[in-house]
């Protein structure tokens, strides 16, 4: 299973998916967690890009801050489960969704609290 983070800063789990340009990518491996880093120039963010290959899609959970029903369903549609939470740390959030247990939710995320300057 491969597991991606959205984190802005290398440090915790940030929000907004759609604008990430960091991800922490966690992969089962014998003895643990194997931790690597995505980056992302801006114009490959899911936001701007409509790719049909995005590194994104390697992803089979990803793990973010919040997000709205708009980006669930596009990542569902590429294969890939979001889960919004509000865990901090992107290690033990990886670690619970590989042993099957529960994040605590993330607050509630509205697509039209944003200006997002869509073109």
């Amino acid at each position: 299973m491969k597991i991606g983070v959205t984190s802005h800063n290398f440090k915790k789990i940030t929000a907004h998916p759609g604008r990430a340009r960091h991800f922490f990518v966690f992969e089962e491996a014998e003895g643990g967690l194997v931790e690597q880093r995505l980056e992302l120039p801006v114009s490959q963010t899911l936001h701007n890009s409509h790719s049909a290959d995005h590194p994104v899609q390697a992803f089979d959970v990803l793990i973010t801050g919040s997000c709205c029903q708009n980006f669930r369903a596009r990542m569902g549609r590429l294969g890939v489960q979001v889960i919004a939470t509000s865990e901090q740390d992107p290690r033990a959030a990886a670690e619970a969704v590989l042993a099957g247990r529960p994040l605590p939710e993330a607050p509630d995320h509205k697509h039209e609290d944003h200006d997002h300057h869509h073109h």
